[in-house]
């Protein structure tokens, strides 16, 4: 223990020492260590002289002289000061005085007196005692003293000091943990002061000193796991080891906040549920205690297959769909639980849908117009107690089935041959037209691939009759309305049937027909129609007038050929003549011009030859003075002849220039052949027997019956190809007259 006795100092003018000596009234503590009278001499000339000695109570100072020689100060200690104090108290000291003279000149006396504490009342301290037990802890300090008034405690670690703080009377004193490193040495110093009670001009104290090291820290974590990697999407079981764990506490942090707290005692494994941690840097910080200390392990974790919520694809996107019936929008996500669906049609917003946990949703059929639509997805999950979204867009086309058509407001044709009128909904690109009568279907159109919205009938309606039209059109996105359905009458005027006569010219093998009818405004034309044998009508000329005669050239010999006449009135009401037979004979085959049936040559037959049918073949097409073309036809049939004749010179010549022509040439037997062909394979060899006669073979080839347009320099006769109703026929004017294979 160190102790110091203080300090108790007063001062003042010689006046005012009997009153300042009563700090020292109680002698048993005190101790005068000092007494000493300041003089000061002024105003001395020539021979003045201040002269005399101070007395305090019973004691007195030795005596002193002031000339103008000596100096004009001095000091004065008053020996036996304490002695007389120790005997008599403060009166042993006083009354304080002057005893000389100070006749001329001025004496300026001051006093300065120092006392201290006697040993037997100084202050003490004992039992000094520092607990530091646990580390990282509180450090407290605890002592027993005497006369304290106060204390200062004082930490020093290094040379440095550390730690200071005062109190009262406390004889306890806590040092806060933690201000101090782990195993650190720390001087401790207690001082307890008494000032008696301010008494003191320097307070008198007592102090002790002791040392601690502070303990290490005893906790440790080993054998952490998981380390590396974790799968969140799993439970994942947090271990560690540590011998003297009282407590822990695992805090799971991302961006630095707390996001999951786990606490418990000496259990040393923690399962943190699957979907707990998302992606990014997740840190473990783990904290044990043992009861006095704490130690903390971090393991810090990249996840990277854990979304807080993704999106990963949202359909109908880039595609074309039909708004006719329900549109399924559909989508794909991870960690979502509830969603908001937008929807656009044509950049304004149509509705706006919301759900929790589904991933589809139904729009009702016609919900949606036709155009773009838009969808913007927001799927949203709520992460560490935030909430956080993701967003996907997805565009596609909207189509949909038209409306059906509507009608033209007419309902009642005065004509057999109606011609229909519609307006479709839309762009129309094909439609398809249906006439019925009662039940029964009379005609169908099929499917017709344009955007025409007028259709002809081609069957003859009935007179006086009730029909129902049908007619369905087909959009740009290959989709049909349903059927608009309309009650049509039909009523027109009938022609009276056209009357003829036929003749068989044996010379240039045709018939000539002799037409006439009667006299009607609404006679729009006549047209002859020939059956070849059993065969079926075709059509052999058309646009005729009311009267007058038309040779039919291109006829087959040696069979029957029936004819008949039908009548076309404006409103396409048709009325058909009889039917009258005739033969043409023939004799041989007959080879000619298909436009100038003069230009013949006869074949004589020698030597066997015959007709088939070729099908799905590729087949020769003689167009007039142009070169062969050849096509690929799949489906139509077509005749082909093989031929051997033995032939003069000249005309084998003939043959030949129609050969080499490259025109379309006609054929006609005796056995009830006729075709429109071309010439093949063509060849030749002399009869030597016979100098002026060859041997000819070929093939005879069929062709559609398409010959070259002209026009005639005198401009007498025209002959054209127009294309009608996608089929090339021959437009003739005055005598010519056109053919064309239909049949009925």
């Amino acid at each position: 223990m160190e102790q110091y006795a203080g300090v108790l100092r007063f001062d003042g003018e010689k006046d005012t020492f009997d009153t300042r000596v009563e700090k020292l009234r109680d002698n048993t503590k005190y101790e005068i260590t000092d007494l000493t009278i300041h003089l000061s001499a002024s105003g001395l000339q020539g021979y003045d002289k201040i002269e005399g000695y101070i007395v305090a109570g019973n004691i007195q100072s030795v005596r002193f002289y002031f000339t103008r020689k000596t100096k004009s100060y001095l000091d004065l200690k008053l020996e036996g000061a304490n002695s007389e104090y120790q005997r008599n108290g403060i009166n042993g000291l006083r009354p304080f005085r002057y005893n000389g003279s100070t006749l001329y000149g001025h004496l300026y006396i001051t006093y300065e007196c120092t006392a201290k504490l006697k040993d037997t009342v100084l202050p003490t301290i004992s039992n000094l005692n520092i607990d530091s037990s646990a580390p990282r802890k509180d450090i407290v300090v605890t002592w027993q003293s005497e006369r304290q008034e106060k204390y200062e405690i004082t930490a020093v670690t290094g040379g440095n000091t550390i730690y200071t703080k005062t109190g009262n009377t406390e004889t306890m004193h806590t040092i806060p943990a933690n201000t101090f490193a782990d195993g650190q040495k720390v001087d401790i110093t207690v001082k307890v002061l008494y000032s008696d009670n301010g008494n003191l001009s320097s307070s008198a104290w007592a102090s002790e000193k002791t040392s601690i090291t502070l303990k290490q820290p005893t906790v440790k974590i080993s054998q952490f796991k998981p380390t590396g990697t974790i799968n969140p999407l799993a439970d994942i079981n947090v271990s560690w080891e540590c011998e003297t764990q009282a407590t822990y506490k695992l805090e799971l942090i991302s961006d630095n906040k707390v996001i999951k707290t786990y606490t418990g005692t000496t259990l040393k494994i923690v399962t943190i549920p699957a979907n707990t941690i998302y992606n990014g840097l997740i840190d473990f910080k783990l904290t044990v205690s043992d009861g006095y200390t704490e130690v903390v392990h971090i393991e810090s974790y990249n996840v990277t297959n854990n979304p807080k919520v993704q999106i990963l694809g949202l359909e109908p996107n880039g595609s074309v769909r039909n708004s006719s019936f329900p549109i399924e929008i559909a989508w794909s996500s991870i960690n979502q639980k509830k969603w908001m669906l937008q929807i656009l049609e044509n950049n304004v917003q149509k509705g706006q849908f919301t759900g929790t946990n589904e991933n589809n949703l139904t729009l009702p059929e016609n919900y949606l117009s036709v155009g773009s639509i838009k969808l913007i997805l927001y799927v949203y999950n709520t992460v560490y107690g935030e909430e956080v979204q993701d967003t996907r867009e997805a565009v596609f086309e909207t189509i949909s089935k038209p409306k059906p058509p509507t009608f033209e407001e007419k309902s009642n044709y005065n004509t057999s041959k109606p011609i229909f009128v519609w307006n479709p909904d839309g762009k129309q690109r094909a439609y398809q037209v249906l006439i019925y009568k009662a039940d029964t279907l009379i005609e169908d159109s099929n499917i017709v691939e344009n955007d025409i919205s007028t259709y002809s009938t081609t069957a003859n309606l009935e007179n006086n009759t009730t029909y129902i039209l049908k007619i369905r059109t087909k959009n740009q996105y290959e989709l049909w309305s349903d059927y608009a359905s309309k009650d049509i009458f039909v009523s027109f005027t009938t022609l009276a049937p056209a009357t003829f006569t036929i003749n068989a010219n044996q010379t240039n093998h045709s018939v000539l027909i002799n037409f006439h009818s009667e006299i009607d405004t609404d006679f729009k034309e006549n047209q002859i129609w020939r059956a070849d044998g059993k065969g079926k009508f075709k059509l052999v000329a058309k646009g005729l007038g009311s009267n007058g005669t038309f040779i039919d050239y291109y006829i087959p010999g040696n069979i029957e050929l029936r004819y008949k006449i039908i009548s076309k009135s404006k409103h396409d009401a048709v009325t058909e003549s009889d039917i009258k037979s005739i033969s043409v004979d023939i004799k041989g085959f007959l080879l000619c011009d298909a436009e100038d049936t003069s230009q013949k040559t006869n074949l004589k037959f020698n030597y066997a030859t015959g007709f088939e049918i070729v099908r799905n073949r590729t087949f020769v097409k003689y167009l007039g003075s142009k070169k062969m073309i050849v096509e690929d036809d799949g489906s139509t049939e077509y005749m082909k002849g093989s031929f051997t004749f033995e032939m003069q010179l000249a005309d084998f010549d003939l043959l030949l220039s129609l050969y080499n022509s490259k025109k379309t040439l006609f054929y006609r037997d005796n056995r009830g052949k006729a075709l429109f062909c071309g010439i093949s394979n063509l060849k030749q060899e002399y009869i030597f027997r016979i100098p002026t006669w060859v041997k000819v073979s070929f093939e005879l080839i069929e062709v559609e019956n398409k010959v070259e347009a002209y026009e005639s320099s005198d401009g007498d006769k025209t002959l054209k190809e127009v294309l009608i109703d996608a089929t090339w026929i021959l437009n003739g004017e005055k005598d010519m007259v056109g053919w064309e294979w239909i049949t009925s």
